[in-house]
């Protein structure tokens, strides 16, 4: 009887110290995936900031008949750069600018036909290969080219 009882009792002993373990290591598992998920979420924001100041050149160009204007983006202004008229009149064609850009930016630009109607084209294009080409017909209508950023 003694030996039962102390067969038990080694048995319960042994059973309470493999819980604790089992709990020991679920708290050893959680701060573990807490450590690894900071520091996955530290490397994918270095990761991403990297990304983000990664600069690219990309080339405009628009061509056609006659345009009322050009509108492009870069990464020295804000928002869109209109292209300035030449003594008061609209811009020539064919018109062609390369810019730098960084990050996720998405190359955009956009030309307006004249009044007259005609057709104008942009399009972009990143190391000879390219990105967007849009056609517009009539007065006043636009070419919008605008494409994801090439970065990988």
């Amino acid at each position: 009887m003694l030996a039962s009882r102390l067969r038990v009792a080694a048995v319960a002993t042994a059973c309470a110290a493999v819980l604790t373990s089992v709990a020991a290591c679920g708290a050893v598992d959680k701060a573990v995936d807490k450590a690894v998920d900071e520091q996955i979420g530290q490397d994918v924001e270095k990761e991403m900031k990297k990304y983000e100041e990664t600069a690219y050149q990309v080339t405009y160009e628009v061509t056609g008949g006659a345009v009322d204007s050009i509108a492009y983006d870069d990464a020295s202004h804000e928002g869109s750069v209109e292209v300035p008229a030449a003594d008061g009149k609209a811009p020539k064609l064919p018109w062609r600018k390369t810019v730098t850009l960084k990050g996720s930016a998405a190359p955009t630009v956009l030309a307006v036909v004249a009044e007259g109607g005609g057709e104008v084209t942009c399009s972009v294009t990143y190391q000879g290969r390219q990105l967007t080409k849009r056609t517009a017909k009539g007065g006043f209508e636009t070419a919008q080219c605008v494409a994801m950023s090439p970065q990988k």
